[in-house]
């Protein structure tokens, strides 16, 4: 591995973080609902838009500690489920989650 991808992995490894401390700042701004309660609301919001969500509530921990990065639509799911649904909120992270793609392919960080 060359020190390039080192250091790729390291930067990527520290945005996935910044934007799982801020889905964690949200989540207990909005009283820390279980993941159960997330995955109902999450699952019953793409539902009402005639889409599929197939994330488990292993899924949604592993996004809440930064252990992997969600596709950009669970975001309006996740402040929806946590009746936080303001553009600043869902402006932050987007830009979290972008700031992360952009280490891996710089070319499509913007697409969502």
């Amino acid at each position: 591995m060359s020190i390039m991808a080192t250091t790729d992995d390291a930067e990527y490894a520290l945005r996935v973080q910044a934007f799982a401390r801020e889905l964690r700042r949200l989540h207990r701004e909005a009283g820390e609902p279980s993941l159960r309660d997330l995955q109902r609301s999450i699952v019953d919001y793409y539902r009402d838009r005639r889409q599929t969500f197939s994330g488990s509530r292993s899924s949604i921990s592993r996004y809440l500690n930064g252990k992997s990065l969600p596709r950009g639509a669970f975001i309006d799911a996740f402040l929806d489920a946590l009746n936080l649904s303001s553009a600043s909120n869902r402006a932050r992270l987007i830009a979290l989650r972008t700031a992360a793609r952009e280490v891996r392919d710089p070319i499509d960080a913007d697409f969502i």
